[in-house]
């Protein structure tokens, strides 16, 4: 939405995806690292979150470099890039919520199995 309100143009919306994350595949390097630590038993939550917000800064970094690396614009790419900031943003809020709730409930499931077992 963001590419078609810059260049007013579309593109494919596989050829953009591929772009952006062209740009961002140091997220891929960083994620194994990330993985390794924490099978590891690194139990440092300051460093986990630091990696989370790293890996989230590089996707979001990425995703801009994509929309904003072509020439001919048409509007301003300074609102593009906000547009499509909002969109990241309302994207990743929607998903949070919907794996925070998913992960909240299944704790709390095997919390109350577990009290419900030792009874």
């Amino acid at each position: 939405m963001a590419y078609k309100f810059i260049y007013d143009e579309q593109i494919n919306l596989l050829d953009f995806v591929n772009r952006g994350i062209h740009a961002s595949n140091l997220n891929l390097i960083l994620t194994v690292i990330f993985f390794l630590l924490m099978v590891l038993g690194l139990n440092s939550i300051r460093f986990t979150l630091f990696l989370v917000l790293l890996l989230f800064g590089l996707f979001f970094i990425g995703q801009e470099v994509a929309l904003l690396a072509n020439n001919g614009a048409r509007r301003d790419k300074a609102y593009g890039a906000l547009l499509a900031f909002g969109i990241i943003f309302i994207c990743s809020l929607v998903m949070n919520s919907l794996i925070y709730n998913s992960v909240l409930r299944s704790i709390f499931n095997q919390i109350i199995s577990g009290f419900n077992g030792s009874m």
